[in-house]
């Protein structure tokens, strides 16, 4: 890692980059399973690439790495008037999809907490990540998923949907 030039880290994955803190996804797959990368800009960018902080595990079921599709990071402002970072993390198979929700420390750029896994038991596929500008406290994940309307593991008697929003803040309205 120390001294590989920048373009070796991406490898066509997920890119957050909010603040301070760049984080790099990955390929992963059958035996596959690299780390997402953490770097931190430094304080005179335009001299100083960013360097590497830490990494987060790669998510993996067995033998098979989940490749790091999409990764979204953004700071906002908590219930609390409080600015906190969060990175969200969209990882899948060719079958499977997975997301993470992240609190990551504004000034190490490393996570100090994490959600539970949301399991979509189907792939998943188009992400976006929506900060209400009426509502700074407000930030909705948005989730599609290639294989929706198979039954739900979770629900017996219901389908997995196509469309899946979800909240990943603690907005109190």
């Amino acid at each position: 890692v120390d001294g590989e030039p920048l373009t070796s880290y991406c490898d066509g994955r997920g890119l957050g980059i909010a603040g301070n803190c760049i984080f790099v996804g990955h390929s992963n797959g059958a035996g596959v399973r690299h780390a997402i990368n953490i770097l931190k800009i430094q304080p005179d960018p335009a001299k100083q690439a960013p360097v590497v902080v830490g990494e987060i595990p790669a998510m993996a079921e067995g033998n098979e790495g989940f490749d790091d599709r999409e990764l979204r990071s953004l700071i906002y402002k908590t219930s609390r008037g409080e600015d906190r970072y969060i990175l969200v993390r969209n990882a899948g198979t060719n079958t499977l999809g997975r997301m993470e929700t992240y609190r990551i420390d504004m000034n190490t750029c490393v996570p100090t907490a994490k959600s539970d896994v949301v399991d979509f038991y189907s792939q998943s596929h188009e992400f976006f990540l929506w900060h209400d500008p009426a509502n700074a406290n407000r930030v909705l994940v948005y989730m599609t998923n290639w294989t929706g309307g198979v039954p739900d593991p979770s629900s017996p008697g219901l389908k997995v949907p196509d469309l899946l929003v979800m909240a990943v803040t603690d907005e109190e309205t």
